[in-house]
């Protein structure tokens, strides 16, 4: 049986657990067989999208939050490293669009608004571990965005359009 990894909106608390409810193995959930997740309340408080890949290649299931701000001012991505026995450890965020300080939203519809709605994996730069293609239907300033993983939980991020040349690169190669 598998476990279930959840993402909140942070900023209120009644629905605020950013974890994992472990499954007790025969298809149940106790409510308080969970794990919290390291939380990004201040800032980075919105959890859109929840993805895991085994980042190390060490057998088991990293994970990637997709995280938004306020009202969807702005967006980051939260990459934790499973350490094994219900263990994580927080590699923190990385920013990809952040408002000015002292921007304030009213509104989801306003200019910084943005965050990546799906998290896919694949070795795309062909050497041996997992990258991440970052996707959203909401911006061309995220969509087509990806994180190259270069080993160690050591992470470059290549941002549209300078991104797009990375899939010519790859279909290039892939053809000779």
């Amino acid at each position: 049986y598998l476990d279930v990894l959840l993402g909140a909106h942070e900023f209120e608390k009644s629905i605020d657990f950013t974890g994992i409810v472990w499954n007790d193995g025969r298809g149940n959930f106790n409510k308080h067989n969970n794990t919290r997740l390291p939380q990004h309340k201040k800032k980075w408080g919105t959890v859109p999208e929840v993805s895991a890949a085994d980042l190390d290649n060490d057998g088991d299931l990293d994970i990637v939050y997709s995280r938004a701000g306020v009202l969807y001012v702005g967006t980051a991505i939260q990459i934790i490293e499973n350490l094994g026995n219900k263990k994580f450890k927080d590699h923190g965020i990385f920013p990809l669009v952040e408002a000015p300080a002292d921007f304030v939203a009213t509104h989801e519809g306003n200019e910084w608004n943005d965050f990546i709605e799906d998290i896919r994996f694949r070795d795309l730069d062909k050497d041996g571990d997992i990258d991440l293609y970052l996707s959203s239907s909401m911006s061309p300033k995220t969509n087509g965005a990806v994180v190259i993983n270069n080993g160690n939980f050591d992470f470059s991020l290549i941002m549209p359009p300078e991104s797009y040349g990375l899939y010519e690169m790859l279909a290039e190669a892939a053809t000779k």
